[in-house]
């Protein structure tokens, strides 16, 4: 039978920068409900948050290029001519 869950220190550690966020995820629900061990799970609780957090930035940086990308710029518009009380 093949375990999700790392099952040494040393495999973890071979393993984990070439795991997916996904990936990481797995082993870490495994290892909540398998053995348990503490270090493993703040272990692979560091990576996942790493990994979420790079994904994340690079969704939000996303957004504000296409934001940038549609939205002139304020110094790009033409000027007023409807000026009140001139």
């Amino acid at each position: 039978m093949t375990r999700k869950q790392p099952n040494s220190w040393r495999s973890l550690n071979r393993r984990l920068n070439a795991m997916t966020e996904d990936e990481v995820k797995a082993a870490l629900d495994a290892e909540l409900v398998g053995d348990r061990r503490v270090t493993v799970v703040e272990r692979l609780h560091q990576r996942f948050s790493a990994l979420r957090a790079t994904r994340e930035r690079l969704q939000l940086m996303s957004e504000v290029q296409h934001a940038h990308a549609v939205q002139p710029l304020p110094h790009a518009q033409p000027p007023r001519t409807d000026r009140a009380g001139t």
